[in-house]
């Protein structure tokens, strides 16, 4: 998967809002792994699977309640973008999946953030589509609003 996987998914769903707080300090928060516990529901664990500097072509694993993915970072621009695709997931409903977060400035202490999640469904995700997109759709507005809310108390 690329980043043309991103722009063009079978499926994908897309969450915005805007940060009262800059562009940079909001891609820092993302690109910190022991920050997501603070703002990505579900949390359970994080770890850098690849050695610093962290950047693009790195990979990290993320635990979550429900599932488990190992992560390749394919865009890495800060205070602009932050994106990564799925190269192994612990549970068997997409084919393919990523996340690209776009962070546009909007002034000097406000941006605005456009998260696309990307995804080719399994046989299995088709199944179970409409539940699927209802828990992590939730999951997924629910963690901006926290990033959000993280970022404007920092």
């Amino acid at each position: 998967m690329d980043l043309e996987f991103l722009a063009n998914p079978p499926e994908w769903m897309e969450f915005e809002g805007t940060i009262d707080r800059s562009a940079d300090a909001v891609f820092d928060i993302l690109a910190d792994p022991s920050k997501l516990g603070l703002w990505l529901k579900d949390f359970k664990d994080a770890r850098w699977l690849t050695e610093p500097p962290h950047g693009e072509g790195s990979k990290r694993q993320v635990k979550l309640k429900l599932i488990t993915v190992e992560e390749r970072f394919l865009a890495w621009e800060p205070g602009k973008r932050f994106a990564f695709v799925m190269d192994a997931t612990s549970l068997p409903i997409v084919d393919a999946m990523g996340e690209d977060m776009r962070i546009e400035p909007r002034g000097e202490n406000r941006c605005h953030i456009v998260w696309r999640v990307a995804y080719s469904p399994t046989s299995i995700g088709r199944a179970v589509k409409p539940v699927a997109r209802m828990v992590f759709g939730k999951l997924f507005r629910d963690s901006l609003v926290a990033l959000k809310a993280l970022a404007e108390r920092s």
